[in-house]
């Protein structure tokens, strides 16, 4: 009910990501059909324009919606994203005040 009634049916969908200094992430979704894909992809151009709209002058946040990239073509949609280590940092002690930052490793 509510929003999941209103989202397009997704048959399967996998994360994945990647952390080394940055933080690397892809998620893909097999929507039932390519109008159900379709309809997701607006869905996510929708959220990302919010995002947009929210983030005003937060560099950070800015950052983070401006990496979104989204693909897929038929009933496959991709999105990723790529963030720098320090907006993830700065990210965190945002949600956690008070969090220490944690020290890059030797020779990085």
């Amino acid at each position: 009910g509510g929003m999941a009634g209103q989202l397009p049916a997704v048959t399967w969908f996998s994360a994945s990501v990647n952390v080394d200094n940055d933080l690397h992430g892809t998620l893909v979704a097999e929507a039932r059909d390519q109008e159900a894909a379709d309809n997701l992809r607006e869905v996510i151009r929708g959220l990302v324009a919010l995002g947009k709209l929210q983030a005003g002058s937060n560099p950070d946040v800015k950052g983070l919606i401006d990496s979104i990239t989204l693909a897929g073509s038929g009933n496959s949609v991709k999105m990723g994203f790529d963030l720098p280590g320090s907006t993830v940092d700065h990210l965190g002690s945002l949600i956690q005040p008070g969090r220490q930052r944690i020290p890059p490793a030797v020779g990085k």
